[in-house]
């Protein structure tokens, strides 16, 4: 990274997961609003929290780096799933 900032004279911007600025870049190339987003993760923090902060609908599944109590450390109103199956089938249930 230094090497590429020094080669170039620019300093790096890094974004990642939770910035609001690695969710609106993703937003823009779906070409979605925030509010009409739903962000599916395992990652209490970096997936569900970054997508909360950033406006969008999040939904925590019971997978992967998901531990019990997690759903406890969210501010913000989030679903919880056991998997990314039962989040298809609720979303599946509501259309019109």
């Amino acid at each position: 990274m230094r090497a590429l900032e020094y080669a170039s004279s620019q300093t790096a911007i890094i974004t990642g997961k939770p910035s609001r600025a690695f969710f609106a870049q993703v937003l823009d190339n779906l070409g979605t609003g925030a509010e009409a987003t739903l962000m599916v993760g395992d990652d209490v923090h970096g997936d569900v929290e970054g997508a909360l902060n950033s406006g969008m609908q999040a939904c925590l599944v019971k997978t992967g780096k998901y531990r019990e109590g997690d759903e406890d450390r969210i501010s913000g109103e989030h679903w919880l799933e056991s998997d990314i199956l039962a989040v298809a089938r609720r979303i599946t249930t509501h259309l019109p």
